[in-house]
């Protein structure tokens, strides 16, 4: 049985080679991630954000757009954001943002068609396990900039810390990880409250992403351990499709819905910061 699930798997792969990437599903044909890290080092990090007459801001998580021919859905939640009398200060789009070669560009260009670079709402991406499709990181590089960076949100005396890990390989990296600990270890105490948002979930909710699945065990109880020992209250991921919330030490770890075009159970996450932070999901 297993036999035959593998082999009618490889053959819907080659017969959408035009969308998947047949090696990529299965090992990532992109530069690894101490590759994209140490090239990531190299380029500025995001300019913080800085706030006047408030502490309270909100925030929009969406993730899985997985572009093939459309992205309706998240076309809809840009427009709702800049439609809104209160802007959302961020839209952050948590990986996947295509599936097929030429993806990021069209992404790149919806994106910047229906907001004003570098204004209000600001956008932030991570990358995914499917943006590493087609050799797609220097384009991913290109259009995006770094896989892995932090930011805030300065208001006056207040500070929010904001992180993006690259999980696109479902491991974080000997760099990656000295990096992350350093910023935890030197920053955290500084900020009012710390968000990490990553690609790839954690906590595994089903098989529907075989072969990429979650995290390895290891690394999961690595991530779990630094957000508790540091006060991280939010972590945002995506992958699996289907939202999940937990608490654990601590720490709120919620797993969005996708945002793909079709989805049954397509949402975001609409989140605000103030002197706590809450989070509610809206439908689409």
């Amino acid at each position: 049985m297993r036999n035959i699930i593998i082999a009618a798997l490889a053959a819907t792969l080659l017969l959408a080679c035009d969308r998947y990437d047949p090696t990529g599903f299965f090992a990532s044909p992109s530069a690894g991630v101490e590759k994209r890290f140490a090239e990531s080092e190299a380029m500025s990090e995001p300019d913080d954000i800085y706030l006047t007459g408030t502490e309270d801001y909100t925030v929009l998580y969406c993730g899985d757009v997985h572009y093939s021919e459309s992205a309706d859905n998240l076309r809809t939640l840009l427009r709702s954001a800049t439609d809104a009398d209160t802007r959302p200060l961020l839209i952050v789009i948590n990986g996947d943002l295509t599936d097929r070669d030429g993806g990021l560009r069209e992404v790149r260009r919806i994106i910047d068609g229906e907001t004003v670079p570098g204004a209000q709402p600001y956008i932030f991406t991570s990358i995914g396990n499917h943006d590493l499709y087609f050799n797609q990181w220097e384009t991913y590089r290109e259009l995006f900039g770094r896989s892995s960076y932090s930011f805030a949100v300065r208001m006056g005396t207040v500070a929010d810390l904001f992180i993006c890990l690259d999980t696109g390989n479902a491991q974080l990296g000997r760099r990656q990880k000295a990096w992350l600990e350093r910023l935890l270890r030197e920053e955290r105490d500084r900020y009012r409250h710390c968000t990490i948002f990553t690609h790839t979930n954690l906590w595994l909710t089903d098989y529907s992403q075989f072969p990429t699945g979650s995290m390895p065990t290891l690394e999961t109880v690595y991530l779990a351990g630094l957000a508790a020992e540091h006060g991280v209250e939010l972590f945002v991921q995506s992958h699996d499709h289907h939202r999940d919330e937990r608490c654990m030490d601590g720490v709120r770890y919620v797993t969005l819905d996708a945002i793909e075009d079709g989805a049954a159970n397509a949402s975001y996450l609409e989140t605000v910061y103030g002197k706590n932070i809450t989070y509610r999901f809206i439908e689409l």
